[in-house]
């Protein structure tokens, strides 16, 4: 008899909402398990080695506007990339201030680095970028954040 419920999931819940809210949200329960996971592993949010209140909100804060990054740039490159991939080819971008010239990078081109280049709208890793391009691209980059649609 009870072979006629396979494949049938039960949601039960105290809430007073629409149900059909409540199973929304369940389904993207996976998506929120997921949030946990990268806080807790990638970006290693626990333990919390501070006591003052204000430190912990701002260590938490620092891990919520990382995971908004994340899950920001995971869409924009079509979740082909896992997060380790994405964090560790930012952390390894950077560049190289020749006094008087500009910036160089100092970092490899990869497959990551080519598509983030492409998504942002401009380029750092083949040419010397003069100090008042980089101003710019870096206000480019603060602008195109700031109207990102999450």
């Amino acid at each position: 008899e009870e072979e006629q419920y396979d494949g049938f999931y039960a949601v039960a819940s105290n809430l007073d909402s629409d149900p059909l809210e409540i199973i929304k949200v369940n389904k993207m329960r996976w998506q929120i398990e997921e949030c946990f996971r990268v806080v807790k592993l990638e970006f290693k949010a626990r333990p919390i080695y501070v006591r003052l209140e204000n430190r912990i909100k701002a260590h938490l804060l620092t891990c919520y506007i990382a995971l908004v990054l994340y899950k920001y740039l995971d869409k924009v490159t079509e979740h082909r990339y896992s997060c380790e991939q994405l964090f560790e080819t930012l952390k390894e971008m950077n560049m190289l201030e020749l006094v008087g010239k500009g910036y160089v990078p100092a970092y490899k081109r990869t497959e990551i680095t080519d598509m983030l280049h492409e998504i942002f709208g401009f380029r750092t890793d083949y040419e010397i970028i003069k100090k008042d391009n980089m101003k710019k691209i870096l206000k480019h980059t603060k602008t195109k954040i700031q109207n990102a649609k999450f």
